[in-house]
């Protein structure tokens, strides 16, 4: 997807594919919890390379890409895989 994607998600479902690592459908749905000083309370992806401020931080480029993560797990392996899936 491009930079300039305006975030429709009319694509398969990612909950109904089958599991990257054991071929099992139905995966779990789920998300990954950022709960770092002044987060969101999920993570996100965010285009490019990371740069990173003088304090240590991570420096946020709003006009890049970001991404919500989602995060589906299989239930019978417990394989984790993520996928983005909305604009942030």
């Amino acid at each position: 997807m491009s930079d300039d994607d305006d975030g429709d998600e009319s694509g398969p479902d990612p909950l109904h594919r089958a599991c990257p690592a054991c071929g099992a459908g139905d995966l779990e749905d789920g998300y990954l919890e950022d709960q770092g000083d002044s987060s969101l309370g999920f993570l996100r992806w965010i285009a490019g390379p990371i740069v990173m401020g003088r304090l240590g931080r991570a420096k946020v480029d709003r006009h890049r890409s970001i991404w919500r993560v989602q995060a589906l797990r299989c239930p019978r392996c417990r394989h984790l895989s993520l996928y983005t899936t909305k604009r942030a």
